[in-house]
């Protein structure tokens, strides 16, 4: 199946309506659920992706997986602490972000399986990976500047918040996928972002319990990183 399509797939187990996710299970897996549940069957669908297409185009199955690991929107923060507006809580927006959330988390740990399963690159390949790992330090490195510069008020708008927060995970997932392959030059610069991003936690709201977590996945992934490497 082609990528493309694999897209649609990605869409409708997306759908609000059961019937629909249903119907497309069986392009996933053989098993024949009869109830969907969401997080088995997303986190099936990556790993389907990777099987059908890990030994055919691997610049277009990378592409493919992380823009589902950086599906996330451009964050842009002007309130200041006394022109803060009153908005009505939208509990679609909650669902909306749950399961974003979920496709960032099931994108990036089958990105981070399949990486690091691949014995040896080519060197096209590890730049290419170099120049993602260094393009999330720099997203992270913006959000962390723009969030320290502003007088943005701890309690802010939920859907910026929610964008805040869905920045940050996306971008923490993606260097934890990539984590086998980071050099230990640029471990300590990774760790002073983990840190920053732990300290403005504390400031706006403590954030929530992905983001938290992807903070402690990524120390894990690269203490075990290093510990790999230096076993090497």
């Amino acid at each position: 199946m082609p990528l493309l399509l694999w897209k649609s797939v990605i869409l409708l187990l997306q759908d609000e309506h059961k019937e629909i996710r249903q119907s497309i299970v069986p392009v996933i897996s053989n098993t024949g659920f009869t109830e969907v549940q969401s997080t088995v069957a997303m986190q099936n669908v990556f790993h389907s992706i990777i099987h059908h297409h890990g030994n055919r185009d691997w610049m277009a199955l990378f592409a493919f997986i992380h823009s589902h690991v950086i599906d996330i929107p451009v964050v842009e923060i002007n309130q200041e602490d006394d022109e803060q507006e009153d908005k009505l809580y939208d509990k679609r927006e909650s669902n909306c972000y749950l399961e974003r959330t979920e496709i960032i988390n099931h994108a990036g740990n089958a990105l981070h399986g399949w990486i690091s399963k691949i014995k040896s690159l080519e060197m096209w390949q590890e730049e290419i990976l170099q120049e993602t790992r260094n393009t999330s330090i720099k997203a992270l490195q913006t959000l962390i500047s723009t969030l320290k510069s502003k007088r943005c008020s701890p309690y802010l708008d939920y859907s910026l918040y929610q964008d805040i927060c869905l920045h940050f995970y996306g971008h923490l997932k993606c260097l934890a996928a990539l984590s086998r392959r980071v050099p230990s030059s640029q471990h300590a610069l990774i760790l002073s972002l983990i840190h920053d991003i732990e300290g403005l936690s504390l400031i706006y709201g403590g954030f929530n319990v992905y983001l938290f977590t992807a903070v402690e996945h990524l120390k894990q992934q690269y203490e075990l990183a290093q510990v790999v490497r230096e076993t090497l």
